[in-house]
């Protein structure tokens, strides 16, 4: 639990130096981030651990050739510290989910409808959609234990898991990729909300009609029994309400905050996902089973959380080295030679690019951030709003297409199947609908602009 604590500081520090930039918090800051880094290094795989440190030793020789100060250096730890920041803050948001009785609400009706299909696969998607921005991949963790001993077709929970977080992935700021692209096109989320909803939910319309034509007879999955709700039906349907209120209520309080203030996004998200806990822990009856929850969020984060630690941290460090160098340049030219070719082609581009280093294991953390730093208006002409289409639908749909990316790796041990089976067979249609969609929204706000 220590090391959860000394995590967890790492985020209330940033979140005091957004507010006080003063040189002593960035060196303070810099050197706690440098030492976490050093400590759960160890701990990763070693797939993790080797491309983390291919980008700290690469970083390390750029600032050496470039003659870069070692305090400018250690600032480039910081570079991705408000991404991680969100990541790691933004699960405090479930435990009042869970001490509320929320979740529970939710078996409750997934249990409802295990003798039809259709219902099933529309409300493990939905949830998912839901839960996803809150609880990143840990959300397809908890709907897959959710069913309790319910038999679901595996090929069922496969489409479904797929496409319930691939729609967050597309529209919400509450998840890391939205903020990042946003953070990185310099589109504010007021800007970008109605765009990423209308994409989110013509996908989930999409991936429920796909489904309805599909064929998924198949074996039953057993899943992890958890004992029965003892609610009644009402008190069922106002949790679900109350949940679809909260997380209405998190994007709004968000847009809201964004408007009058001055503050970034991932600061306000951060800010969000701890301001809102800490008041439901105030007005709550339930103290003792809240701070049960956090003491298990402060062991999530120190044990599940180092891949994610280690890469972003790794990733701001090599991106910041990057600028020093010709690199950059190159990246820009390139960008802007393929989007006078035609949108479509620079489109295709980058969908390429973020796959093909997502087949090879490179996480999209590393390599989004450095084509669309690059790929401004000014450069290639493409108006904020539809490159943040572009790299959001390159990203979601490179996470399921590799069979190395986390989110494909989870569900395929979940299911029992192969990364190829579980993304690129059961849901290539689906992809290939998120790139037609994708590519026809970056056209119409492009023709629209």
């Amino acid at each position: 639990m220590f090391k959860g604590l000394v995590i967890f500081s790492m985020c209330l520090l940033f979140l005091l130096y957004s507010f006080f930039p003063i040189d002593l918090l960035e060196l303070i800051l810099s050197i706690l981030a440098a030492i976490i880094l050093l400590f759960v290094i160890n701990q990763v795989k070693l797939p993790q651990k080797m491309i983390s440190l291919i980008l700290l030793l690469s970083g390390i020789s750029i600032y050496v050739l470039m003659n870069v100060h070692i305090t400018d250096a250690l600032q480039g730890l910081l570079r991705n510290l408000p991404l991680l920041s969100l990541l790691l803050l933004v699960p405090l948001l479930a435990i009042p989910m869970k001490v509320s009785g929320y979740l529970e609400s939710t078996y409750h009706y997934l249990s409802k409808w295990q003798n039809d299909s259709n219902k099933a696969f529309m409300g493990l998607t939905s949830l998912l959609s839901l839960l996803a921005p809150v609880l990143n991949m840990g959300s397809v963790r908890l709907v897959h234990e959710v069913a309790r001993d319910v038999q679901f077709p595996t090929k069922l929970l496969g489409k479904s898991y797929f496409i319930g977080f691939s729609t967050a992935m597309l529209w919400s700021p509450y998840f890391a990729s939205v903020a990042l692209v946003l953070v990185s096109v310099n589109v504010r989320v007021t800007d970008y909300i109605l765009v990423g909803l209308g994409y989110g939910v013509i996908q989930l319309g999409l991936g429920m009609l796909l489904f309805r034509f599909a064929k998924v007879e198949d074996e039953g999955v057993r899943i992890k029994a958890i004992p029965n709700a003892t609610i009644n039906e009402s008190l069922h349907r106002l949790n679900i309400v109350k949940l679809i209120s909260m997380i209405v209520g998190m994007i709004v309080s968000l847009l809201v905050l964004e408007s009058f203030t001055t503050l970034s996004m991932l600061v306000l998200v951060s800010l969000i996902s701890l301001i809102i806990p800490i008041l439901w822990w105030i007005g709550s009856q339930q103290k003792s089973r809240m701070k049960d929850s956090f003491q298990e969020y402060l062991l999530s984060i120190s044990s599940k959380s180092q891949n994610e630690i280690v890469l972003f941290l790794s990733a701001g460090f090599f991106g910041s080295a990057i600028s020093y160098t010709s690199v950059a340049r190159i990246i820009e030219t390139t960008m802007g030679w393929a989007s006078s070719v035609s949108l479509l082609f620079f489109i295709g581009l980058v969908v390429v690019i973020v796959s093909m280093f997502a087949m090879a294991g490179v996480h999209q953390i590393i390599i989004v951030p450095l084509l669309a730093m690059y790929a401004g208006t000014d450069v290639t002409g493409i108006t904020p709003v539809a490159l943040a289409v572009i790299f959001l639908m390159a990203w979601a749909l490179s996470s399921i297409l590799s069979p190395l990316n986390a989110i494909n790796m989870l569900v395929s041990s979940l299911l029992g199947r192969s990364g190829f089976t579980t993304g690129m067979k059961w849901n290539g249609v689906y992809l290939f609908l998120l790139f037609v969609v994708g590519v026809m929204m970056a056209y119409s706000i492009q023709l629209l602009n």
